[in-house]
């Protein structure tokens, strides 16, 4: 007897094989669109955060800035030639308004492990909006322009006074409408305007929601107006930001173009001096650093010192000075090949350089030597 298959029996394994993978074909389908629909709305939907990679180390002593122009300009004295670099250093921020990340971009600077993330009310006000984040980034570049020339001027001999002036009025404070940018203040209630801590003093002497006196010079005239006052954080404000204006007979212009924020100041002072004086400061090294500087010459602590280190050794730069008050944020980030110098004032940067030059860098102080003094 010869066998056959049941035809019946055979029929139905062939039906249950094709539906299972016509199945199979539409659970990869409705998978692979999961995943692209997860794609595109990872790439629409804005994250609360704000990512900080690195950004350019722009050379300060260059010809070709990034302004289009030579970084710094100096009329009314005698320049001399420099060589080596001297490089201040920029992070790239993204996540600020107007410049939101996607959760799709917060996972790749995740990943890759190099970049700093934080939330978004960490760095900037709940209502903050893109135009005033930027006046209060060019506003602290001109201070920081202003006192990165006085105190280069001063070190290279050369009489510098200083003038309070209006940066900028923030939107709804007190003083809008009242105060002007670019007002230069003369007194605040019958005290001389003689440096930025004096305006200071004198408006924390109100009582927040009094009015204070403030004298200014505006368009070549002087006026005498009265400001409201508004308590925040414990403090009286009139809502202004300020800044420290140089006056010499010596100009110093700085071409910074886009470059915002006030962490340029001590590396500006070291171009703007090396400009000035005889001789190459660096001795044809290169040197990053950044650090914030006062008219007196104090170096201030800034934020992302980690990916302004790497920035500077994409660049070329082998050596870093960093602020002192900012040790905690080099120990651990310092980029292999690249030596760091722990500084507090411009005297020490100017010396730091210096030594660099003559390669006599024995003596300098780094961050681990900071950390085992405190």
């Amino acid at each position: 007897m010869t066998w056959a298959p049941d035809s019946d029996h055979g029929s139905t394994r062939g039906r249950s094989r094709s539906a299972g993978r016509r199945l199979g074909a539409v659970l990869l389908l409705v998978g692979a669109l999961a995943v692209v629909l997860a794609v595109l709305l990872s790439n629409l939907i804005t994250a609360p955060y704000v990512v900080f990679k690195p950004g350019h180390a722009y050379d300060v002593l260059s010809e070709d800035g990034p302004g289009d122009a030579p970084m710094i300009s100096v009329d009314g004295h005698e320049t001399h030639p420099t060589e080596g670099a001297l490089r201040m250093t920029t992070i790239s921020m993204y996540g600020g308004p107007g410049h939101e990340v996607s959760w799709w971009d917060l996972a790749g600077s995740w990943l890759g492990g190099e970049d700093e993330i934080l939330p978004r009310s960490q760095v900037f006000p709940e209502k903050v909006t893109e135009q005033e984040v930027e006046q209060v980034s060019t506003a602290q570049m001109v201070g920081s322009q202003s006192g990165a020339a006085t105190v280069a001027l001063r070190a290279a001999g050369i009489e510098v006074s200083e003038e309070v002036v209006v940066a900028q009025v923030m939107p709804d404070a007190p003083a809008e409408g009242v105060l002007e940018a670019e007002d230069v203040i003369l007194s605040v209630d019958g005290v001389k305007a003689t440096a930025l801590e004096a305006v200071q003093q004198a408006i924390q002497e109100v009582d927040p929601g009094d009015e204070v006196t403030v004298e200014v010079e505006r368009d070549g005239s002087t006026k005498t107006l009265k400001v409201p006052t508004t308590e925040m954080e414990g403090r009286t404000v009139v809502g202004v930001g300020l800044a420290t204006m140089a006056e010499s007979d010596v100009d110093v212009t700085v071409h910074a173009g886009a470059v915002g924020g006030p962490s340029a100041g001590m590396m500006l002072a070291l171009g703007i001096y090396d400009k000035l004086t005889p001789g190459p400061l660096t001795g044809g090294k290169d040197i990053a650093g950044t650090g914030t500087i006062s008219t007196d010459g104090r170096v201030g602590p800034i934020d992302g010192i980690p990916q302004k280190m790497d920035g500077a050794k994409e660049a070329g730069a082998t050596w870093f000075l960093a602020p002192d008050d900012n040790c905690d944020q080099v120990l651990g980030n310092v980029p292999d090949g690249m030596t760091h110098v722990a500084v507090t004032d411009f005297p020490e940067a100017l010396a730091a350089v210096e030594a660099i030059a003559a390669g006599e860098t024995g003596e300098l102080e780094t961050c681990e030597d900071v950390t085992s003094q405190g």
